[in-house]
């Protein structure tokens, strides 16, 4: 069962950009999320957006951000409940993770978001994504 039991809740209500499920990110990325606590929760149905519950005590969390499949980058033993990025990648395919971490054990599930980040969203004639020639997207259908 690899220790599922003692393994914390994972984070709830992530928000990137204080969207739930953004289509398109231009700017700072700001990931927003509420606590979860396996203890509190243990009988209890709760709902994905319900604000804090807890969290457990030495509850951290672990935030990655892919471009386009590679880890660009990832924080580490995050307590608040808040981070703040702004991406080197400047358009393309983004994927965010966050996990909580408590005594060395990662959540069973995280919360994961993809989309779309670029200074613009338009579409050309034929509706096909745009570019900046080397790879940015630059517009999307």
């Amino acid at each position: 069962m690899a220790s599922r039991q003692a393994r914390p809740y994972p984070p709830a209500h992530l928000q990137i950009n204080g969207d739930d499920y953004p289509d398109l990110v231009v700017g700072d990325l700001v990931c927003t999320w509420a606590h979860r606590d396996r203890l509190l929760e243990a009988d209890q149905l709760i709902d994905q957006t319900t604000t804090d519950i807890g969290p457990e005590a030495g509850t951290t969390y672990t935030w990655r951000l892919y471009v386009a499949g590679v880890l660009e980058r990832q924080e580490a033993c995050i307590t608040a409940t808040r981070c703040t990025c702004a991406p080197v990648a400047t358009g393309g395919a983004f994927h965010v993770e966050l996990l909580a971490v408590r005594a060395g054990l990662e959540s069973w599930q995280m919360q994961t978001r993809d989309f779309t980040y670029g200074l613009a969203y338009l579409i050309d004639g034929s509706g096909a994504s745009l570019d900046d020639g080397a790879g940015s997207l630059l517009v999307h259908p």
